[in-house]
């Protein structure tokens, strides 16, 4: 059956606006989820600000793993492929609340001089160790212990996190504190130890939400 020339232009009108009708929806679409997306990124600036601010200090030798520990603690993912801190970082991650502030500082010799700058306000002392590297736990112990007795970290609580647990011949975190001179019943702060093994697809993710508890613990939501 042939088309007259008046069915046909019906026709084409019709798939012009029905074309149109469809830019318009999409169009719509994409406005409604960046305005979404916009709406998620504001409301999370905002509970950034109003979340009780707290400083957490990540020191430790180099080749530790504070790093890995800093990006499974933010994301989960695995930290691989991450380069040693030669200067420090900072990461702002949530934790149900409280915003924590996580300062890392390069662990190189040459850099340990330059940690004293950053323990003004530390309201957390995280040190990480590498369980493996034995023959270092004697300057590990000579660093923490130069840490421990500046004033500006009196009372305030440590973390020793013994990582890369799950590589051989790894020593215990009780072996570690030991090495190091940690006492876990001192009187005038509160130590936490933690096993960890944050190498790739094997990110002790258990031990990791821990010490992410054990901070819920020290600050609790008000």
């Amino acid at each position: 059956m042939a088309l007259s020339w008046e069915t046909l232009a019906k026709d084409i009108v019709f798939n012009k606006k029905t074309w149109l009708a469809l830019g318009v929806a999409s169009f719509a679409g994409s406005a409604l989820y960046v305005a979404y997306r916009l709406h998620e990124i504001a409301k999370r600036q905002r509970m950034l600000r109003e979340a009780p601010e707290k400083r957490v200090l990540v020191l430790g030798l180099d080749g530790a793993g504070k790093s890995s520990l800093l990006q499974h603690m933010n994301s989960g993912d695995s930290a691989s492929a991450l380069q040693p801190t030669n200067g420090f970082s900072v990461i702002s991650i949530q934790n149900e609340g409280v915003a924590l502030n996580i300062w890392e500082v390069g662990g190189a010799e040459g850099v340990r001089s330059y940690w004293e700058n950053f323990l003004q306000g530390t309201e957390l002392l995280i040190f990480v160790v590498d369980s493996i590297d034995e023959d270092r736990f004697t300057v590990a112990k000579e660093e923490l212990t130069k840490l421990l007795a500046d004033q500006r970290l009196k009372g305030v609580p440590l973390v020793v996190v013994a990582n890369k647990q799950d590589q051989a011949g790894a020593k215990q975190g009780s072996e570690i504190c030991k090495a190091l001179g940690v006492e876990p019943d001192w009187n005038d702060r509160d130590v936490y130890i933690i096993e960890t093994h944050t190498s790739e697809n094997s990110a002790s993710l258990e031990e990791i939400e821990r010490l992410k508890n054990m901070m819920r613990t020290l600050w609790p939501k008000d």
